[in-house]
């Protein structure tokens, strides 16, 4: 049934309880430029099909749900999204690398259990809106270049500009460099 909604270009189901999986069929719906299941009961994997919609450009969201599995690396097909919420599910394993050639994107994997490092792409990603990657296992060193240049910096505030980091296991490296640049990178951000 969702599938016949092809000339739909917004879709916002989120809070109405449903439960199951995501229906295959909302691929079918190529005009979709917006989906948002968030805040209900999904379960399962995301339908890597999902991810060939190549006309959701706005947003893809379907956090706070109970999906499970990994994040696909068709997520990379999507070079025209500018905004992925995965948060508040129980997706694992690692974040992929695969060929990200995103416009402009936020990223949000908060709450979940992914795991491993960050991936390199992501410390050379200069498109990125805001990434939130807390309350998951990551671990190991931070990048230092690109998105993640002051991360070091402000660590200590949680909130690191457009990248939030807390309650993951991280090794900030670069600390002592990165403060002496603090009070400059505070008075830029007034």
């Amino acid at each position: 049934m969702l599938g016949n909604l092809t000339s739909v270009i917004n879709l916002y189901m989120e809070q109405n309880m449903f439960s199951e999986s995501i229906p295959l069929s909302l691929a079918n719906c190529q005009n979709l430029q917006l989906l948002n299941l968030s805040s209900n009961n999904l379960t399962g994997t995301m339908p890597k099909k999902l991810f060939t919609l190549s006309s959701l450009t706005i947003s893809l969201s379907m956090s706070n749900n109970f999906l499970t599995g990994s994040l696909p690396s068709e997520v990379g097909d999507l070079v025209n999204l500018a905004e992925l919420d995965v948060s508040g599910n129980k997706l694992s394993g690692t974040i992929p690398e695969s060929p990200y050639s995103f416009k402009r994107l936020g990223i949000d994997v908060s709450s979940n259990n992914l795991s491993g490092k960050i991936p390199d792409f992501l410390g050379k990603f200069r498109a990125l809106n805001h990434l939130n990657l807390s309350y998951n296992d990551f671990e190991g060193e931070l990048p230092t270049d690109g998105s993640f240049q002051m991360l070091v910096v402000t660590q200590f505030l949680e909130i690191i500009g457009s990248v939030v980091a807390s309650h993951n296991y991280f090794y900030l490296h670069a600390c002592a460099e990165s403060l002496i640049h603090l009070k400059e990178f505070l008075r830029q951000k007034k």
